[in-house]
C-alpha cells in the first residue's frame, strides 16, 4: 500500500494537518492583570515562582504560568503548583509520592488536579479577591496598591 495513490493522498493529508497544527498550537501573546495578579499571589506566599520557558512580564508572549505553592519531601512527598495557561485556563495539581500512596494506590505516585476554564476567570478572580478582602476596612486601598505594585491597569475614582 505504501506505493499506492492512496498511501501518497493519506501522506499528504496528514503533514497538511500536522501543518495546520503547528500553526493553531502557536502562543498567543498574553500578559495581562491575570497573569499578574497570580504572581503576585505566588510571591506574596513567599513561593518561589518558577517560569517554564517564560519570558519575564511585560516581555510579550506566554505560553505558561507556574508557581509552586507548597512542598513537603520525605517519605510522604507532596507537591502543589498552580499553573496559568496561554489561554486562560487555571490548573492546580497535586503530586503525592511514597510508601502510604503505594499502600493506598498501588503505585508510588499519585497525581490529581483541578481544572477552570478560562471561560470561569471572572468567577474565580471575583471569588478571590472578595475571599483575599472582606472584611477589610483599607480594602480599597490595599487593592490600589497591590495593582500599583504589579503594575496593572486601573481606573481610580471619587465622588465627593
Amino acid at each position: 500500500m505504501r506505493g499506492s495513490r492512496a498511501w501518497i493522498k493519506f501522506r499528504r493529508i496528514r503533514f497538511a494537518f500536522v501543518d495546520i497544527m503547528k500553526t493553531a498550537m502557536k502562543p498567543p501573546i498574553f500578559d495581562g492583570p491575570l497573569v499578574r495578579l497570580v504572581r503576585r499571589m505566588a510571591s506574596s506566599r513567599s513561593t518561589r515562582a518558577v517560569s517554564a520557558g517564560i519570558p519575564p512580564a511585560g516581555t510579550g508572549v506566554i505560553k505558561t504560568h507556574a508557581a509552586e505553592l507548597f512542598r513537603v519531601k520525605g517519605s510522604r512527598f507532596r507537591s502543589i503548583h498552580l499553573y496559568v495557561h496561554a489561554d486562560g485556563s487555571v490548573r492546580l495539581d497535586a503530586h503525592d509520592m511514597g510508601t502510604s500512596v503505594e499502600e493506598v494506590w498501588g503505585d508510588s505516585e499519585y497525581e490529581f488536579w483541578v481544572d477552570v476554564p478560562a471561560t470561569e476567570l471572572h468567577k474565580l478572580v471575583f471569588a478571590l479577591l472578595r475571599e483575599k478582602y472582606r472584611g477589610r476596612e483599607q480594602a480599597v486601598d490595599e487593592f490600589t496598591t497591590f495593582c500599583k505594585q504589579e503594575a496593572i491597569e486601573r481606573k481610580w475614582g471619587s465622588y465627593a
